[in-house]
């Protein structure tokens, strides 16, 4: 396995998800997150017809960060130690939404 990607968290009435993805560390900068994104958010907009995407990832994650902003997500907010990372440390997440009006 190379990696997991999907939405979850779908809340019909809303018309809105998260998009949630792991990638094997030996697969990273290989474009393999960003076209299965791609695929998996067209699929959500058009489909499920949803209206919003949601994605949560640890605030200092820079590559997951700029994966979403490839993927034209906007950052919303930033929930103060909002993970607990291998029961070591607590992490600031980064919460991006994309629209299906902002496509």
């Amino acid at each position: 396995m190379i990696g997991l990607i999907g939405l979850h968290t779908w809340e019909h009435h809303h018309r809105r998800a998260e998009l949630g993805y792991d990638m094997a560390v030996s697969r990273w900068g290989q474009g393999i997150a960003s076209e299965a994104a791609g695929a998996v958010i067209e699929y959500g907009f058009t489909a499920m017809k949803l209206h919003r995407i949601q994605a949560h990832t640890i605030a200092d994650n820079h590559r997951s960060v700029r994966l979403l902003e490839r993927l034209g997500f906007q950052r919303e907010g930033t929930p103060r130690e909002h993970s607990l990372e291998d029961d070591l440390a607590f992490h600031d997440s980064a919460v991006y939404s994309l629209l299906s009006s902002g496509r």
